[in-house]
This record gives C-alpha cells, structure tokens and sequence, in this order.
C-alpha cells in the first residue's frame, strides 16, 4: 500500500499543510469518503471545519482516534465456549 502523504496547500504554514482530504483520510482509513461524515457525527472522529463545506482531519489526530479505538482480543478459550468446565 503506498503511504499518503499530506496535500500541501500553498500559502499556508506547515500545520496548515499537512492537513488531509476527505478522500485521503477515507484512503488511511479504508472506507468510502461518506462514510467519514457519520463517524464524525457518532463516533467522535476529529476534524477541522475549514468552512461549510471543506473539513480537514490531522494525519496524527486521526492515528490517535484509530489507537484510543483499537480492541485487544483476549486468547481463545474453547472450553468455555462449548460450555464444558474446565
């Protein structure tokens, strides 16, 4: 998979241009670019309102959601699930 890099935006400081599109940050997160809205509405994912219409995400802001929603799976115990004790 090649690595997405920021779109620099001209005329603007470096925080400003590394900033993410929404198809970039669909890209990352390997969903469609409408899928992006209602996480944003429901699930918390951060985002900066440019205007409107142009949301921008931090490539570090959306790496950090990802990470605070990350699930460890505990090791799989088949006694239990068949219901014989162990």
């Amino acid at each position: 998979m090649n690595e997405i890099k920021p779109t620099p935006i001209q005329g603007t400081r470096p925080a400003q241009a590394e900033l993410l599109t929404d198809v970039q940050t669909a890209e990352i997160l390997a969903v469609e670019p409408r899928t992006l809205r209602l996480w944003r509405n429901t699930r918390g994912l951060p985002h900066i309102k440019i205007t409107s219409k142009v949301i921008r995400y931090r490539r570090a802001d959306v790496d950090a959601w990802l990470e605070r929603r990350r699930t460890v799976i505990p090791p799989h115990r088949t006694a239990s699930r068949t219901g014989i004790p162990r």
